[in-house]
């Protein structure tokens, strides 16, 4: 039986990551701290990727070889927008998709990093599991 016991920060302090780092794997993460805002930066990111794509697609005239992280570029953007105000915050929210304010975007942030972080160690545990 393999555990998750030891989180990553920010993920140490969150109830709902420490209760799922003892369940046994293979298990399902799920997303109860801030759902609403959670899912709303997933739809965000969507349509934030969409709209990426086909700007790139546009500039650069075809899609093969391109590889970029939308996820990575949303969330950089993100944290630019938490520290900004006016006319460059209302510019930022609207290129990332997000009409929820500030704290809702730090929370859905905090839970898709949390996610991620969790996913990922999830499956290296399991790569490790099956192949030692």
């Amino acid at each position: 039986m393999m555990r998750l016991r030891n989180l990553p920060n920010p993920m140490a302090s969150s109830k709902v990551y420490r209760d799922t780092a003892i369940l046994e794997y293979p298990r399902r993460i799920r997303h109860q701290e801030h759902p609403a805002d959670y899912k709303a930066l997933i739809k965000a990111e969507a349509a934030f990727r969409h709209q990426l794509f086909q700007a790139a697609s546009a500039s650069w005239g075809c899609m093969e070889n391109l590889v970029m992280s939308p996820v990575t570029l949303l969330l950089n953007l993100g944290s630019i927008y938490m520290n900004s105000a006016g006319e460059t915050e209302h510019e930022l929210a609207k290129a990332l998709h997000w009409a929820r304010g500030k704290e809702a975007f730090q929370r859905g942030a905090e839970d898709l990093m949390a996610t991620l972080v969790v996913s990922a160690t999830l499956s290296l545990a399991l790569v490790l599991k099956y192949t030692l």
